[in-house]
């Protein structure tokens, strides 16, 4: 026995205990490898070094509460100048499922040698789960990859015990009601 005291208070300390060990887990970076099969293409003019997920705090992690704020910062090498670009984004369930994306930003301005891109998602839009993001440097026709990125980078997300919401996707709402 850990403790005494009402169900739903040892319950949540409990869930608030799991959450800590897995936060512990993804906040060293070590994302474990997928069981699907990870795939990368593109000419390689522009290659994607690194992907890295930072929370509100500018902390690194791979645990993310529903509807929190997730930075990625994407690192590149240009081994030419490229004049302009699209940055490809998307996110999939677990079992490959996308289900955000493709979000594609074109940009104009030239890019050369190494640099950071910043995507940030203002409140993340997915429930509790495992999930995967593809990451991509196009040109401009949006069609063909610099490098592609695809299923490549695993994170997590929690919700509360007590939201009792099933699904995928986080979609807060206003409620009100109307007499008449």
């Amino acid at each position: 026995i850990r403790g005494q005291g009402k169900p739903q208070e040892m319950i949540n300390g409990y869930m608030q205990d799991l959450q800590i060990r897995r936060e512990d887990m993804h906040s060293k970076g070590r994302m474990l490898q997928a069981e699907m099969t990870r795939e990368r293409s593109g000419s390689r003019e522009v290659t994607i070094e690194q992907v890295r997920f930072f929370d509100k705090d500018n902390s690194e992690k791979y645990l993310f509460n529903a509807g929190d704020p997730m930075e990625l910062r994407i690192t590149y090498d240009a081994k030419k100048e490229i004049l302009s670009h699209s940055l490809y984004i998307a996110i999939h369930t677990f079992d490959g499922r996308m289900i955000i994306g493709p979000l594609l930003r074109p940009y104009e301005a030239p890019i050369s040698g190494k640099g950071q891109i910043k995507a940030t998602i203002n409140g993340l839009p997915l429930l509790k789960g495992e999930y995967f993001m593809s990451v991509g440097i196009f040109q401009d026709d949006w069609v063909n990859a610099y490098d592609f990125h695809d299923k490549y980078y695993r994170f997590t997300v929690t919700q509360p015990g007590d939201w009792g919401i099933k699904g995928e996707i986080y979609a807060p709402c206003d409620i009100e009601y109307l007499n008449g």
